[in-house]
């Protein structure tokens, strides 16, 4: 017989695995939207770095800053949105390091530019999430998996895709 404790306990543990998919949704957007702009990685993953984050793509920062500033703001807006279209939510979250990254990177464009950049980049990286939403759910789920992709494991996923 079932008891309330085991029911209790196996919600606790589908609400974990759906926060650990969601989190692993949320870097794959990072992630495919850094490979597509040609961003060399070193590694995505779930595993928190610090006790206040949920996962991070490891990024060449080099390679973010030669990138046009509205190109490298779209791949800090790419986690958010991937993260909103999977909880089917209307409104964009942007947590603390995606925004530092996304500020950081706003800052090297012209003052009269910056606003334009804030909105569009939102919108760019909704559109190429939305069109790729098939290849994104493959990564999330094999970085779910794994816990950990490198940038040839991403390539590879998205090129047999």
């Amino acid at each position: 017989m079932t008891t309330y404790a085991d029911k209790s306990a196996r919600l606790r543990d589908i609400a974990s695995d759906f926060d650990d998919f969601r989190h692993a949704v949320h870097e794959a957007g990072h992630l495919l939207l850094a490979v597509h702009f040609g961003v060399e990685i070193d590694y995505a993953t779930v595993i928190p770095p610090t006790l206040d984050s949920f996962g991070v793509v490891y990024m060449n920062q080099e390679h973010l800053d030669a990138l046009p500033p509205a190109d490298a703001c779209v791949i800090f807006c790419a986690g958010g949105i991937a993260e909103m279209r999977h909880l089917k939510k209307k409104s964009f979250f942007f947590p603390d390091g995606d925004q530092q990254h996304f500020e950081r990177a706003i800052s090297r464009a012209a003052t009269e530019d910056r606003d334009r950049i804030r909105r569009e980049a939102k919108y760019i990286a909704n559109a190429m999430i939305v069109r790729n939403w098939e290849l994104l759910d493959r990564l999330a789920r094999e970085l779910y998996v794994k816990q950990t992709l490198t940038e040839a494991e991403a390539k590879q996923i998205i090129n047999t895709f």
